[in-house]
């Protein structure tokens, strides 16, 4: 059985998407943040439905569909474990 662990990092930008939804909506917010963890928790049971990231196999990519551009979780397959590294929004930009 997998374990998802998500990182520090993943939980922030959680928070950052968060905060920047409310201003709209708090109920829409926390609905989009759901769906986000929802997928996320999904890879327990199927860790490779993401993309695989062309440069390490092991890295993954799984977008959340929401609105036009939705979202994507980077995560990373170690033994049995799922780790989710980062959340970004279609839009953003991402650090490098």
């Amino acid at each position: 059985m997998n374990v998802i662990v998500w990182t520090e990092g993943a939980k922030a930008d959680l928070l950052r998407h968060y905060n920047f939804l409310r201003d709209n909506s708090s109920i829409k917010a926390g609905k989009i943040i759901e769906s986000i963890v929802k997928a996320g928790d999904s890879l327990k049971t199927f860790p490779k439905r993401g993309v695989a990231i062309e440069d390490s196999p092991a890295m993954r990519k799984l977008v959340v569909p929401c609105g036009k551009s939705g979202f994507t979780i980077h995560y990373l397959i170690l033994d049995e474990d799922v780790i989710i590294l980062r959340i970004f929004h279609g839009r953003e930009n991402r650090p490098v």
